[in-house]
């Protein structure tokens, strides 16, 4: 998509060890001298007597790179000075101030829609602006361009750097107005938003095409590994009823049984009990974080101080089919199978540790099963909601 670009006659040494070397003609410029901002104090809630208005504010604008009418945007009222103040323009730039994440900050929004009553909000719950709005200078900068520049990694690192805290990582005023941005004449800040916006766009469409055919590519796998799990291999094998509504025939010589006649299930540990005096030891176990859907998520192993009584009966063996026991339905029957990855692990009360007998079921058949539609669809019947 980019190899018909040519490069520039000269470049020149940006001074900015994070830019490199940019085109001669162009210039760097910190952004308190390309941009005014503004930080709303302007929250979510109704004041009696204010005009009612609508908040452009963190949570509607966050990882949208542009801000249109499609956005759900919040509800609240403003003074006529601070409608006046904070009412978005077009070509407005949007930045996340403060996260939890360093790289959440800095995130920028282009505003492309603009209403007498849209304004940039504040988020009240935090006590602090998360948003700082950033309106470039006429005949210096368009927002169009900022938006792709704050966007490339040479901008983006110098707002990650500079932000701050503890549990929390923000942004001062200083620090945004400090920010160097590259600057090519608007003529060519024009042509460069129009070429990236067209990549977008094209770039998009493969992604949607990708995804759709991921969607059709599963839908097949599914089919084959249901097919497979119930009919078996011989498309030609006769077929009785498998007396299940939702299973329909099977082969004649399969039997359909219960599975607690061809495996042991076994319960995990409860977490937070007291074993008085008795010595323990420490053992590492599984959570349902870690079972994903067909691999285990070992990267956070925690760890558990139990006697021994415990580890002998919740200790995984090789060959355990882990299902987890609820919860969201993506998390329903989710699991994999353990093949001994961590020496002496246990498990939480929240994951089934199926123990096959091997003469009669196998475990790669059994999580084939569990990932069929007739085991999604046993699940999913069969499950028990909670009153929340």
């Amino acid at each position: 998509m980019t190899r018909n670009l040519k490069p520039y006659p000269a470049y020149k040494d940006s001074g900015v060890p994070w830019l490199g070397e940019i085109p001669a003609h162009w210039e760097i410029k910190r952004q308190r001298n390309i941009v005014d901002m503004l930080v709303s104090n302007v929250d979510k809630l109704s004041v009696d007597g204010e005009a009612p208005v609508r908040l452009c504010n963190y949570v509607d604008v966050y990882k949208n790179d542009h801000i249109t009418e499609r956005i759900q945007f919040m509800r609240a009222t403003a003074s006529a000075t601070e409608i006046d103040r904070f009412r978005l323009r077009l070509g407005d730039v949007l930045i996340t101030k403060d996260s939890e994440s360093w790289n959440d900050i800095g995130v920028p929004s282009l505003v492309e829609y603009v209403a007498e009553d849209l304004i940039c909000g504040y988020h009240l719950a935090l006590l602090r602006p998360r948003l700082a709005l950033l309106r470039p200078r006429p005949n210096i900068l368009i927002g169009s361009f900022l938006l792709r520049a704050i966007q490339s990694r040479g901008v983006s690192i110098q707002y990650h750097i500079a932000a701050n805290g503890v549990t929390r990582y923000g942004l001062s005023q200083d620090a945004i107005k400090s920010v160097l941005v590259p600057i090519p004449s608007l003529e060519e800040q024009h042509r460069i938003a129009a070429f990236l916006t067209h990549i977008d766009r094209r770039v998009n469409r493969f992604i949607r095409a990708k995804r759709r055919m991921i969607a059709l590519l599963n839908e097949q796998k599914q089919a084959i590994i249901h097919r497979a799990v119930t009919r078996g291999l011989d498309p030609d094998v006769k077929l009785k009823p498998s007396g299940v509504a939702w299973l329909g025939e099977v082969p004649e010589h399969w039997k359909a049984t219960r599975l607690k006649y061809v495996a042991k299930v076994q319960t995990g540990i409860t977490l937070g009990k007291s074993y008085g005096g008795i010595p323990l030891k420490n053992r590492p176990y599984l959570r349902v974080a870690n079972v994903q859907d067909g691999y285990l998520d070992l990267k956070e192993i925690t760890t558990v101080n139990v006697p021994a009584s415990e580890i002998i009966s919740y200790e995984l063996r090789f060959g355990d089919v882990l299902m987890t026991e609820g919860g969201d339905i993506d998390k329903l029957g989710r699991g994999c199978i353990w093949r001994g990855e961590i020496l002496g692990c246990l498990h939480q009360n929240h994951i089934f540790a199926v123990r096959a007998d091997h003469s009669q079921l196998l475990p790669e058949f059994l999580i084939l099963l569990m990932t069929s539609r007739h085991g999604r669809m046993y699940f999913q019947i069969t499950a028990k909601k909670q009153q929340i």
